[in-house]
């Protein structure tokens, strides 16, 4: 069937038959069938009472009349920073300005809620938070590279897992530049083959299927991958859902295509005990991950630091050794011609005295 619906596709094109879907006409406007308009749910999750003092006391909240609003973000290092001394707020979580926190509407009851009011109440931790991110306008592109980011993650965690063990990481990586590649071309098939030259959301699933290695592993990420798409169609702008729609996609599974027609309905946006704890975890594991990596970067930026003092402190004794020896020479020269002005006197009165007796001899010879 895909390969008949490639070929009517091809031989439709060439032919001139039909319109190729590249814009979109919503609202009257032509718009690109590349983009969409979303805004998401994000969860925070806080790890302690520290946590949720950070949030609540350091001008991370702002309430006005629709709520709570996020008035600055959250420090998440980069490699751009230079100053690496400086701590993450909320173990490299994002938290965006203009975030809006979904539940509850006044600070006081925030407070309230995380127990860091003064009549403290009993929070269990690990606690997490719903907010709505801004409006924005993203590609399939940027779906992509966060799928990448996850298996990543997932890489640096094995290596380092593996690294404890002192063992090695069989069969390479799972997301080489050529496993890549692979998977852009594969998605470009899934678009043609349902009649389309652009990506929507539901094509994104089958790049689950290229990147596990066991069981498990599979579980983990088309779970993740499909609590995040299905995150993504809950957030769309109802406007672009018609286009993404996944009736009648080739390549869906059931499971998948049931669990992303009840995103657009708005179904999923409770969280279940499972989906908490994964989310949790993958926070954990990404912090984990990233504070090796940090841990290596001060480690790397010390190294350098102490050579350059160490070149500094080597420039600086050369120097002084060089003074020393300039000095030295100095010296020897001025001793030296002390010793030649000594000699030169010396001879100075030696032919002073000659010059004395031959005058004493010359007067005695006159009388």
């Amino acid at each position: 069937h895909v390969g008949e619906a490639a070929n009517k596709f091809a031989a439709d094109e060439s032919a001139g038959k039909r319109e190729v879907p590249a814009m979109l006409r919503l609202n009257g406007a032509q718009v690109r069938s590349d983009t969409w308009v979303r805004r998401l749910e994000q969860q925070l999750v806080l790890f302690s009472k520290d946590d949720a003092e950070k949030l609540c006391k350091e001008n991370f909240l702002k309430e006005d009349a629709d709520g709570l609003v996020v008035i600055k973000d959250a420090f998440v290092p980069t490699d751009a920073d230079e100053d690496l001394s400086k701590k993450t707020d909320f173990r490299y979580q994002p938290l965006k300005k203009n975030w809006r926190l979904r539940e509850p509407k006044k600070l006081h009851e925030l407070k309230e809620q995380l127990g860091v009011t003064e009549t403290e109440r009993k929070v269990t931790y690990p606690y997490i938070l719903s907010f709505a991110s801004e409006t924005e306008t993203v590609t399939p592109y940027d779906l992509v590279m966060e799928f990448v980011r996850e298996v990543r993650r997932i890489e640096a965690a094995e290596e380092q897992q593996n690294a404890n063990k002192k063992l090695s990481v069989e069969g390479g990586g799972r997301l080489s530049d050529r496993r890549l590649k692979q998977i852009i071309d594969l998605l470009g098939i899934v678009a043609v083959s349902n009649m389309r030259v652009t990506l929507t959301v539901p094509d994104l699933f089958i790049m689950a299927y290229c990147v596990w290695k066991t069981r498990k592993e599979w579980i983990e990420i088309s779970t993740f991958w499909l609590r995040r798409l299905s995150q993504e169609m809950r957030g769309m702008s109802k406007e672009y859902l018609p286009y993404h729609h996944p009736e009648g996609n080739l390549w869906l599974p059931k499971k998948a295509k049931e669990a992303l027609e009840g995103a657009i309905q708005g179904k999923g946006m409770h969280m279940s005990e499972e989906m908490k704890a994964a989310l949790i975890q993958r926070v954990q594991a990404t912090s984990d991950v990233a504070d090796r990596k940090w841990e290596k970067a001060k480690q790397h930026k010390k190294e350098i630091e102490d050579r350059q003092y160490q070149m500094k402190m080597n420039e600086k004794e050369a120097k002084h050794q060089e003074g020393l020896l300039k000095a030295k020479r100095e010296l020897e020269k001025k001793q030296q011609d002390n010793k030649l002005k000594e000699k030169m006197y010396q001879q100075r009165v030696k032919e002073q005295e000659i010059r004395r007796k031959a005058a004493e001899v010359e007067e005695e010879d006159e009388e």
